[in-house]
């Protein structure tokens, strides 16, 4: 039941941060912008939030727990849910934003904190299905939050929207509460003292796994956790993230690029040169999950800024590029950009061995030449 709540939860997250993506364009009216790629900036900020959260996810989830974290930030998405719907008024765009960033704060969580869950519950020759499982979770998110931003908003008015995934993220908090296990088990020798004041009873293990009393995880200095926090970045610069990282950079972000300016372009008047249209995209992932599988969760963390940094910076510069060199091109552009983003792939296929062995010392760590021997107790080095 962990696997598939935490699952949902990347689903509904995504869904739930990037759900304003196809909406937007309706909100002109209410807030009075003539300018509907200004909205824009509502999804710029809840993308931004959904990059830089699970940094910050990933430290505390280190030390107060994965769940722990995995279930308040559910009940953080809810609440910025619930105030993204709210905010209706003329004079309430402002908030309307910050709603979204913390909305995008937390719905970034899920998937990175799953992939440490993922390693913690399968084998090793099963991590490739589980690791594909959880990403297509969140990619559904990408493509259904977006999609039925669009219907809804067609159709009814723009705050319902929100609502649909309020639901959800309500449910996942309850199945959370009753079902959702912290996966974290010490096998060092000498965490037998901390296994055994672990609670049995079903009150006492959901307080320890949600509030941390008594504690579950082991306690964590100060000085690990700033290194915890800066550890995806370290990652984030070694050879094999940076090539990875780089596709990842340029395919995403012009998907997330072509989303909110086609949304601009198909729903203008065509008095202005649109369409008049109504409102009614992982293998790297896994990669390099496993070039780093002592630290899967700050590999997934940076891999997360990666995808989503350039689509932040889209709606700034997007206008002028599009005055430049026209709408046609702009995209044209964008096509050719992303086929030689995906040379990096050749490089990796080619030398990917090697570039494995360049990344700083402690932080690489993966299972390549392991065979597993059916009927052997060991693992062998082949």
């Amino acid at each position: 039941m962990t696997r598939e709540i935490r699952c949902l939860g990347a689903f509904v997250s995504t869904a739930s941060g990037l759900g304003n993506t196809l909406g937007y364009f309706v909100q002109a009216k209410v807030y009075q912008k003539d300018d509907p790629v200004q909205l824009s900036y509502s999804v710029v900020a809840a993308t931004a939030g959904i990059a830089i959260g699970p940094i910050f996810a990933v430290t505390f989830g280190r030390r107060y727990g994965r769940s722990f974290v995995f279930l308040w930030s559910m009940v953080g998405l809810l609440v910025t849910g619930i105030w993204s719907a709210t905010m209706t008024h003329e004079d309430q765009y402002i908030p309307f934003v910050i709603a979204r960033l913390f909305g995008g704060f937390f719905g970034g969580n899920a998937a990175a904190l799953g992939a440490d869950t993922i390693l913690d519950l399968f084998f090793l020759h099963q991590r490739g299905r589980g690791l594909t499982v959880l990403n297509l979770s969140f990619l559904g998110g990408v493509v259904v939050g977006p999609t039925l931003s669009g219907f809804i908003v067609g159709n009814a008015a723009w705050p319902v929207q929100f609502w649909w995934s309020n639901g959800l993220e309500a449910i996942i908090i309850v199945l959370s509460f009753f079902f959702l296990e912290d996966t974290y088990y010490d096998r060092a020798s000498n965490a037998y003292e901390q296994r055994k004041a672990w609670p049995d009873a079903f009150l006492a293990k959901r307080t320890a796994t949600f509030l941390c009393r008594p504690r579950i995880i082991p306690p964590v200095s100060i000085a690990e956790s700033v290194r915890t926090f800066f550890l995806p970045f370290i990652i984030g610069v070694c050879p094999v993230t940076l090539l990875c990282g780089g596709l990842t950079l340029v395919d995403f972000g012009f998907a997330a690029f072509f989303n909110i300016i086609l949304t601009v372009f198909l729903q203008d008047p065509v008095s202005k040169g649109g369409y008049a249209f109504t409102p009614t995209q992982n293998a790297e992932f896994n990669y390099i999950i496993e070039c780093f599988n002592d630290h899967a969760s700050e590999a997934a963390a940076i891999m997360g800024l990666y995808r989503l940094a350039l689509s932040l910076s889209v709606p700034f510069f997007a206008p002028a590029w599009i005055e430049s060199v026209g709408f046609g091109w702009c995209l044209g552009m964008a096509a050719f950009f992303s086929v030689l983003a995906y040379s990096s792939i050749i490089i990796l296929i080619w030398k990917g061995d090697v570039l494995r062995r360049w990344s700083f010392q402690g932080v690489a760590s993966n299972n390549g030449g392991e065979k597993l021997i059916p009927g052997a107790d060991s693992v062998e080095k082949v």
